[in-house]
């Protein structure tokens, strides 16, 4: 932000056309013979446009929205081609945790409103039209789970809270469940617990 010899301050300012270029290109790529290093790029613009919401890389009040960047079309795109190039074996062991990671309930700009936020869907809606018979319904319902599991026992240990503090794993476990909350609404009965 402050500015750095390492990166030219022409480039900076010119941060979103380089980032539009090379999600074009990762997107693009994703058709090659080989997909796995494409896929790859592109699971890591989706990386750091979820963080871009939260941080400030770019001078931009708004950096998703600046680079046009529509977050679950690229998504989209991308299982699509694991689907395609790994089958639905590999699809359920790379989608679940990357669902999980990914999913926002309100988009992925910081503002909510603009042209890319007009496109966004949550991850669950291009998620389900994937999962076309009821045997995928189940057998990610299974993988997902088990990702879900993950998840939690990766979030930091509970800290003893003292009065005025903030617990960063509640927070973070609530936040994940808003975020989830379409796609769990999607899910059969079976994987949603209590009815």
């Amino acid at each position: 932000m402050a500015g750095d010899r390492r990166v030219h301050h022409t480039e900076r300012s010119r941060w979103r056309l380089t980032f539009r270029r090379l999600v074009g290109d990762a997107l693009a790529a994703l058709q090659a013979g080989d997909p796995g290093p494409s896929q790859q790029a592109v699971a890591d613009m989706v990386d750091l446009a979820c963080d871009m919401k939260s941080y400030d890389y770019f001078h931009s009040d708004d950096p998703v929205e600046a680079a046009k960047f529509v977050v679950s079309d690229a998504v989209a795109v991308l299982w699509e081609s694991v689907l395609r190039h790994e089958g639905f074996a590999g699809f359920a062991r790379r989608a679940p945790e990357q669902l999980i990671r990914w999913e926002s309930d309100y988009g992925w700009t910081r503002r909510g409103y603009g042209q890319v936020p007009g496109k966004e869907t949550v991850l669950a809606v291009p998620l389900a039209r994937l999962l076309t018979s009821p045997d995928m319904w189940r057998t990610f319902g299974e993988s997902y789970l088990d990702a879900l599991d993950a998840a939690g026992r990766a979030d930091p240990k509970r800290p003893r809270t003292v009065y005025g503090s903030v617990d960063e794993t509640r927070y973070r476990r609530h936040e994940r469940t808003k975020d989830l909350a379409a796609w769990h609404e999607m899910l059969p009965r079976p994987f949603r617990g209590n009815p």
